[in-house]
C-alpha cells in the first residue's frame, strides 16, 4: 500500500536526518491516515466501488464516496424512456462533485425508477492527494513521532512557551493537532453523508 505521505516530509517536520526511522514513520503515517479517514467518513486513496442504488426518478444519484474518479460501468434494471434497459455510456451521465447526473441527449434527464448499479472509483491517487492534507498528516505524523520513545516520550508536550519556562500541552481533538481536525472538519473534505 502507498503511503499517503512521502517519508521524507515527515522526517523533515520531526527533525530526522536519515532513513533510520521510516518503519515506524510509514507506521504512524498509515494509522493517522486511518484517523483521518474515520474522520473524514471517506477513504484518501482510491478505491474501487460497486454500489446499488434504488432510483426514484429524480436527475441525480449521490454516491457514497469521492471524489469520484471513473464511472467505468453504470447499470440499470430500470425500463429507460429512450433505450430500454442495460448499460449506461459517458454520454448518459455526468460527474458532478459526488453524484452522477442523468443526461439524454445531452440534456438533463430523470434516472429511471429502479434499481442502478454503479461501478466507480473515487477518492485520490498519490500525485493527486490535496497538499494541504497531506502537509497536515505529515506534521500529525512528526508530531506522533515525538511522542514515541525513539522520537523523544514527550508524551503531548507542545513545548516550553509560557513566559515562566513552563511546559505548554497540545489541546488534542480524537488524538489529533487542531490544525489537521480543522482541515478534515472543512466542507470541502466532509462526505456530503
Amino acid at each position: 500500500m502507498a503511503s499517503l505521505v512521502d517519508t521524507e516530509l515527515v522526517r523533515e517536520f520531526a527533525g530526522i536526518d536519515d532513513g533510520a526511522f521510516d518503519t515506524l514513520l510509514e507506521s504512524i503515517v498509515e494509522g493517522v491516515g486511518s484517523r483521518v479517514e474515520n474522520l473524514m467518513r471517506r477513504t484518501i486513496r482510491a478505491t474501487n466501488y460497486d454500489e446499488t442504488y434504488v432510483s426514484t426518478g429524480n436527475s441525480a444519484i449521490v454516491l457514497d464516496n469521492g471524489p469520484i474518479i471513473q464511472v467505468p460501468s453504470t447499470e440499470t434494471d430500470a425500463a429507460e424512456p429512450t433505450e430500454g434497459t442495460g448499460v449506461l455510456t459517458s454520454d448518459d451521465y455526468r460527474i458532478e462533485g459526488q453524484s452522477l447526473i442523468r443526461l439524454s441527449g445531452g440534456v438533463t434527464a430523470a434516472w429511471a425508477t429502479g434499481d442502478v448499479t454503479i461501478s466507480y472509483r473515487a477518492g485520490w491517487e498519490y500525485e493527486d492527494i490535496p497538499k494541504d492534507l497531506q502537509l497536515e498528516i505529515a506534521k500529525q505524523a512528526a508530531w506522533e513521532w515525538k511522542q514515541s520513545k525513539p522520537g523523544g516520550n514527550r508524551l503531548g508536550l507542545s513545548g516550553k512557551d509560557n513566559p515562566n519556562g513552563s511546559a505548554v500541552y497540545i489541546d488534542l481533538v480524537d488524538g489529533l493537532i487542531p490544525s489537521l481536525v480543522s482541515l478534515v472538519n472543512s466542507p470541502r473534505y466532509q462526505s456530503v453523508l
